[in-house]
């Protein structure tokens, strides 16, 4: 039974540790520069849109809902009201509908796959525009 155990004994060259020991120090460096100007990048956009939203504040103009002001055409307004539907919204198709502002249908269709020797494979269509096909083994 002694004759049944096996042994592999592979070697790596000096020069092949350091290479792999110099990938790793470079990504490293990437990381620590990536971990230092990614927030910098991120907090300079915070402070852009903080900015624009100030600006936007100081020149909204309050209006009226029901009627309209052509001194106000191509100015930044706030108009505040009530929605009211003009009219019956239905589709014709899920057969609902109502006094509503607006009806909208969102369509999604999944199909699974076949068999094919030991990978099981699914495929997922999404409205025709996306077709991704994933392997699974079992």
């Amino acid at each position: 039974m002694a004759d049944d155990s096996f042994t592999e004994v592979t070697t790596r060259s000096w020069l092949s540790r350091l290479g792999d020991a110099f990938k790793g120090i470079l990504v490293g460096l990437i990381l620590f520069i990536a971990a230092f100007s990614l927030p910098f990048w991120n907090e300079g956009r915070a402070v852009e849109r903080t900015r624009s939203l100030e600006e936007g504040e100081g020149i909204v103009a309050s209006v009226s809902a029901a009627e309209v002001d052509a001194s106000k055409e191509g100015a930044l307004v706030h108009i505040s009201g009530r929605a009211v539907p003009v009219g019956e919204t239905s589709d014709p198709v899920l057969a609902i509908g109502g006094k509503v502002i607006r009806l909208s249908r969102k369509v999604e269709m999944y199909q699974s796959g076949h068999r094919s020797n030991t990978i099981l494979t699914w495929v997922l269509r999404l409205v025709g525009l996306v077709t991704m096909t994933l392997g699974f083994l079992e």
